[in-house]
């Protein structure tokens, strides 16, 4: 077989990497920019663009966002390299913040008008945007620190990279969580008895070492890289000064080898490696916060799961979301007996779904009957994330959505008839009843700006709310008339970071609520007259106290890295009221109800100067190149040949070009251009592409180019003499493409052309031109260390390209697929997978093989026995950028061809948990991660044309982990053919970026 030699070039992109094209934000982001009025607002150091009726509202986040950024720069060895920040406010129930530096993507902070999510309650922290941008604001400054050379790479050919990011995901979450609090006074996670109790309970549960830290670790609550991480940074300003901390940035931000040698700049800085510097904060958590126990009043029922929510109803049932590291998310009803009587998992599954994927519940409310739960809803709409009020009929497991798309915060049952939800609307918070039998809601009033809401609990007579009232530094209990919205009482205790919240209405005079009390959190009863009492005596967290059977107290009680049902039974309860006040000195106590009471909303501040504020204008930086690359590309014939045959051999290739790429600010148009002109040849290159999102979720793309090199292929195999070839390939595509829901639907159509010119020989020229339409469903239920256990999967995608339309093949393509996952009895963990493809390749005739089975896909081999077989041959007729392709498992190292296959797979799967790791590798290597070893055996068959059967069973090993911020997979597969002769093969590869 003639041998090609090929290019050896060395091309030299000063900027490091390619210029890429796309959205610049995602589809549900895109969209709200598109549908509103949106606006430009610039003050000294920010460029704000907000919907235009959120004007109010963005004055309000600039006047906070000026200050943590003078502030955060001050604290900051050197200033940044940005004149302003450019902060985006979508309109879009997206419950997440951002900062992103990419290439070709200038940095930007993105941050929703409105917060839903009842998580940020969870773990202690106001879901105000003041607080958030300024968590945000932490990550722009750090990030933008880019100094020496990569400060000097992005000055000259734009922003595309941050050496700040050969730091692990803890140092940007840590320190962003830590200063939370310290920018807006007490307002944050870190600090709060909550966010620190989370920790405390389960820093026992297994080990407290480097690997929790990281980003892969699955059993820390709320995230390691947060959770631990913050704790971590507080202890290195604590000890070691805030300057060091910023000192330690500066210098990751000029460093070259930005990846690794961050445990040698901890040493230089803080004198200590970062295993020697966790191990002391290690201990030093040890050391002051020995572990707690229950009190001898308290017992565990049963364990709930990692995340828990309880519900009881009059009737005596009670209600539980629960989700954890073995088990599905699900809401689940039991009879006061403590028998099940529904499990509902989510999110659904089948086609017609009701809950679509992403789901997540708030706001559990039996009837007092216990015949219909109701709750919000957190799940994917058509177009961009939603919330429902949902209707659960406990006896059919029939799921009913009541009101859609509502941006619902909270709510509780207002008799049989209504439902009382707190919608977000921007910073502002809107009561509104629900009419559960009709359509006649109304809205009831609304909380002053920066006032917000969670836990809410309409009283037995439906004359008054008692609410989790969150503004900035105070969480109180309040008590609010329903109809007017008037704060009547309000129950604190006066400083910040003691949280009062989550109250339950225990009978018309009395609440139940969650309140600190010295490092811990306890559950305490207050009568609307009568001073507090102390109820529990939790090792570390008490909250959702409801009434159990025969007067017990039942209640989440925080364990190890998740929530028991804890109960105390109606003895104790009695023994805690008569034994008097509580002994908060009186500091949980009700407001003065003669006028203190009120709702405040937001701190006043400063307003910011606002030098400018107009309509948004889609020429806003586009035609500014955000990106310049220059292309510096010298070609030579490859070292195939003896050094001193080819040392004389003069360039075939020399190339100078530019790549260059744009956007408006709010990334509606993009684009992208390259040129370069071959100084050997005499010829030029280039190509073009443009990205529109102004119908957002629909994209569409168009790209036209062209690619031309030289190369040497040698005559025979032992000649050294070279025979000339010129490659032409030129492409010019169109695409467009949307999702529904989370199912993706693409339409494209293409053009290749590719030429091959060699000496003496006739053009060889191939053409391939037509439309292509794709789409995938796929909606699952999975667990941290299962991974997907329920999943129904079913893709197609068909194809045309025609003589009619420029082809040299007339070729239809038609591809199907079904993909099922299912649980499997005895454990929590194992799984089966089936998987059934059909491919057909049609106006082709089976003998001329355009359809390949085998390869090793997305794997890298290192190693096969019998030596792999060169899986994928080129196709003659086909331009070299098309295959069609499926693989066959077992049969990795061969081809098999034709024109249509049909194959099924089988694959049984069980993960031995590891989840250990590394804070940082020996001397200069990065953090390390070991999530887990898969033990799978599987079973495959494909038949081709020719009707016969190719099949293969065997068995493989995979390790999961991470390099720094890389997953991997490493596998070794033994497999034997159960036709073709009965071969036995071996092969040892590496996947990137997840599962294989």
């Amino acid at each position: 077989m003639v041998r090609r030699v090929l290019i050896a070039a060395l091309v030299v992109l000063v900027c490091g990497c390619a210029v890429g094209n796309g959205p610049r934000f995602s589809p549900e982001l895109q969209q709200s920019f598109a549908r509103e009025d949106m606006r430009r607002m610039d003050t000294e150091n920010l460029s704000l663009y907000y919907p235009a009726h959120r004007k109010a509202q963005t004055e309000r986040i600039a006047a906070q966002l000026e200050l943590c950024f003078e502030e955060l720069n001050a604290k900051a060895v050197r200033g940044g390299p940005f004149k302003r920040v450019p902060i985006f406010l979508p309109e879009v129930e997206f419950n997440n913040a951002y900062v992103s530096f990419a290439p070709g993507n200038d940095p930007h902070v993105l941050l929703p008008t409105s917060l839903t999510s009842g998580a940020f309650a969870g773990f202690g922290f106001t879901p105000s945007m003041l607080a958030v941008g300024c968590h945000e604001m932490v990550h722009w400054v750090h990030m933008t620190r880019v100094h020496g050379l990569f400060g000097g790479l992005n000055l000259l050919f734009g922003a595309w990279f941050t050496p700040q990011r050969g730091l692990d995901s803890w140092v940007f979450e840590g320190i962003a969580t830590y200063y939370e609090s310290q920018l807006v006074d007490d307002v944050g996670r870190h600090g709060s008895p909550l966010w620190e109790n989370v920790l405390l309970a389960g820093m026992y549960d297994g080990r407290l070492d480097g690997g929790r830290l990281s980003v892969f670790d699955r059993e820390v609550s709320n995230g390691g890289h947060y959770l631990v991480g913050s704790h971590f940074v507080a202890y290195l300003v604590e000890r070691y000064g805030e300057e060091k901390l910023w000192q330690l940035l500066d210098l990751q931000g000029r460093s070259w080898l930005w990846p690794v040698g961050v445990t040698t700049r901890f040493w230089s800085v803080y004198g200590k490696g970062l295993p020697g510097l966790f191990e002391d904060f290690a201990n030093e958590m040890r050391r002051e916060h020995p572990p707690r126990e229950r009190a001898l009043s308290q017992e565990r029922e049963r364990w709930l799961g990692r995340n828990a929510q309880l519900e009881v109803s009059p009737s005596g049932r009670w209600a539980t979301y629960v989700s954890g590291l073995d088990a599905r998310a699900a809401i689940e009803v039991y009879e006061a007996s403590g028998e099940r009587v529904l499990r509902r998992e989510l999110p659904d599954v089948l086609p017609g779904r009701t809950v679509v994927a992403g789901s997540s519940v708030d706001a559990l409310r039996l009837s007092d009957d216990g015949q219909m739960l109701y709750a919000l809803l957190r799940h994917q709409g058509m177009d961009a994330p939603r919330s429902s009020l949902i209707r659960l009929e406990v006896e059919s497991g029939e799921l009913e959505v009541v009101r859609d798309e509502v941006m619902g915060i909270s709510g509780d049952l207002l008799g049989e008839d209504a439902y009382l939800l707190a919608r977000a609307d921007g910073d502002q918070v809107v009561f509104e009843r629900v009419d559960l039998k009709g359509q006649k809601d109304r809205e009831l009033f609304r909380l002053d700006p920066g006032a917000f809401v969670a836990h809410m609990r309409v009283s037995p007579d439906g004359q008054k709310v008692a609410l989790t009232l969150m503004e900035d530094e105070r969480w109180r209990v309040g008590i609010v008339d329903v109809e007017s919205g008037e704060l009547t009482r309000a129950l604190g205790t006066g400083e910040a970071h003691s949280p009062v919240y989550d109250a339950y209405w225990v009978d018309a005079s009395t609440l139940w609520v969650s309140a600190a009390y010295g490092e811990r959190v306890d559950i305490f009863e207050v009568p609307l007259d009568g001073e507090a009492v102390r109820l529990t005596q939790a090792p570390y967290i008490a909250q959702s106290a409801r009434p159990g059977a025969n007067g017990d107290l039942r209640f989440l009680n925080r364990e190890g890295w998740g929530w028991a049902l804890d109960r105390v039974d109606a003895q104790a309860l009695e023994r805690a009221r008569t034994s008097g006040v509580a002994g908060l000195g009186g500091a949980l106590a009700w407001e003065d109800a003669a006028g203190a009471p009120e709702v405040r909303g937001y701190r006043e501040l400063e307003p910011a100067l606002i030098q400018s504020d107009e309509p948004y204008s889609a020429f806003d930086g586009l035609f500014v190149p955000r990106l310049r690359v220059p292309i510096f590309q010298l070609g030579a014939v490859n070292a195939l040949l003896p050094e001193a045959q080819r040392q004389d051999l003069p360039p075939v290739n020399g190339r100078l070009g530019l790549s260059m790429s744009g956007r408006d600010a709010l990334g509606f148009h993009n684009w992208e251009l390259r040129g370069a002109y071959d100084v050997v040849n005499d010829w030029f290159v280039g190509s073009a592409s443009y990205v529109n999102t102004q119908l957002a979720p629909l994209t569409w793309s168009i790209y036209v180019g062209s690619e031309r090199q030289v190369y040497g292929e040698q005559i025979d195999p032992n000649s050294t003499d070279l025979l000339r070839v010129e490659q032409l390939d030129e492409q010019v595509s169109l695409q467009l493409q949307r999702s529904f829901y989370d199912t993706p639907v693409a339409l494209m159509f293409s053009g290749l052309r590719h030429h091959i010119d060699r000496e003496g020989e006739p053009r060889d020229e191939r053409q391939l031109v037509g439309p292509r339409l794709a789409t995938r469903y796929a909606a699952g239920r999975s667990t941290s260390y299962g991974g997907t256990q329920w999943l129904f999967g079913l893709s197609g995608e068909g194809g045309y390209y025609g003589e009619a339309l420029g082809s040299d093949l007339d070729l239809g393509d038609v591809r199907a697929q079904l993909e099922l996952h299912a649980p499997l009895p005895l454990s929590k963990r194992h799984r089966l997978r089936f998987s059934a493809r059909y491919r057909q390749l049609l106006g082709v005739d089976p003998s001329e093989g355009v359809l390949r089975v085998g390869g090793f896909g997305g794997v890298i081999p290192f190693f096969a026995s019998p030596t792999a077989e060169d899986a994928l041959p080129a196709d003659d007729r086909l331009p070299p950028q098309v295959a069609f392709v499926e693989t066959l498992r077992g049969f990795e190292g061969v081809t098999l061809t034709g024109s249509r296959a049909a194959i099924g797979d089988l694959n049984y799967r069980y993960p031995l948990i590891v989840d250990q790791g590394a804070i940082s590798g020996p001397l200069f290597l990065p953090s390390a991660f070991f999530s887990q070893i898969n033990l799978e055996a599987f079973a495959s068959a494909a038949m081709l044309d020719d009707g016969n059967l190719h099949s293969a069973a065997g068995a493989s090993v995979d390790a999961e982990f991470a390099l720094w911020i890389l997953p991997m997979t490493l596998r070794y597969q033994y497999a034997r053919w159960l036709t073709d002769g009965g071969r036995n093969t071996h092969y040892v590869g590496l996947g990137i970026g997840g599962d294989l």
